[in-house]
């Protein structure tokens, strides 16, 4: 591929962190994940995703509706955090 990455060559399908040399001569990541190393790009495709609203809490909320005497509103609760695991699995699966 040519890219170098501390001195090695990019990995087929993974994510690299994006780091800079600091004045107390130590790597600061600035951009976690941003940039993503692939053999060939004959087949690539890219989802721009934002607003996902995931979060620790939301696991919470359901059992917090049940407990406020709104059961009918916990079984229609929309999870976004299983929604975005769904997408993630199904962009997996195209590749």
């Amino acid at each position: 591929m040519g890219a170098a990455t501390n001195g090695g060559q990019l990995q087929h399908r993974q994510l690299y962190d994006v780091s800079v040399r600091g004045d107390d001569d130590r790597w600061h990541v600035i951009a976690p994940h941003a940039v993503y190393g692939r053999e060939s790009w004959t087949d690539f495709g890219i989802a721009h995703i934002t607003d996902m609203h995931v979060a620790r809490r939301i696991y919470s909320f359901r059992e917090i509706l049940r407990n406020a005497g709104r059961g009918d509103a916990a079984a229609l609760m929309y999870n976004f955090n299983d929604r975005f695991r769904g997408f993630v699995r199904y962009a997996n699966s195209t590749t």
